[in-house]
């Protein structure tokens, strides 16, 4: 008797609601976005915008989805195998390489200084592959080092979230043929730029 009236629920349950399987809507968390109102499951394409001129940068702007990247080549700030901006020098192309260091330098300190509290800045360096990876691995740390401490003694800047990596000769943005031309784009650092 019980099983049949376990039977008679169990149908009965299914008359009521069918027999169909129903799918559950699928539903996704969405904040509100600069006072947009959107609802669940609304596809959103965010692009990261700054009131910011990053043009006043002699780099290669690059935007991507969430991020903006400013990719400087390692020879606007450092002389080859150096780990600090140029010093002084008599030698009137070395005092030019110097002038232009520097000038880049606070070409960025101004950029990152107009961008919003709480921007990411995340600076990465990288090598070519010539000499050893391990020393290029090294150089790039140190240089990553001495960019971080530099921005960070700049008070305009304490609104900033800075962090640095160096990658060495790792992900070269064209094949290290040999060709110094190729070499010095990989010698390169990216300042990837996060809201």
């Amino acid at each position: 008797m019980k099983n049949k009236f376990f039977l008679f629920l169990f149908f009965s349950v299914i008359s009521l609601y069918g027999c169909q399987a129903t799918e559950e809507p699928v539903v996704t968390e969405i904040d509100k976005i600069e006072g947009t109102e959107v609802t669940p499951g609304q596809k959103i394409q965010s692009n990261v915008k700054f009131d910011v001129n990053f043009d006043q940068v002699d780099a290669e702007v690059i935007e991507k989805e969430n991020a903006i990247i400013l990719r400087m080549e390692g020879d606007e700030l450092f002389n080859y195998y150096e780990t600090e901006f140029p010093k002084e020098s008599n030698v009137k192309n070395e005092q030019a390489n110097n002038n232009r260091a520097i000038e880049n330098f606070h070409q960025l300190v101004k950029v990152f200084s107009e961008l919003p509290n709480k921007t990411k800045v995340n600076i990465n360096v990288y090598t070519d592959d010539k000499d050893d990876d391990n020393f290029n691995l090294q150089l790039t740390k140190d240089r990553a080092n001495y960019l971080i401490e530099q921005f960070q003694t700049q008070q305009q800047l304490n609104h900033i979230e800075f962090s640095a990596t160096g990658f060495g000769e790792a992900n070269p943005i064209v094949p290290n043929s040999g060709n110094p031309e190729d070499q010095l784009k990989n010698r390169r650092v990216e300042f990837v730029i996060e809201p």
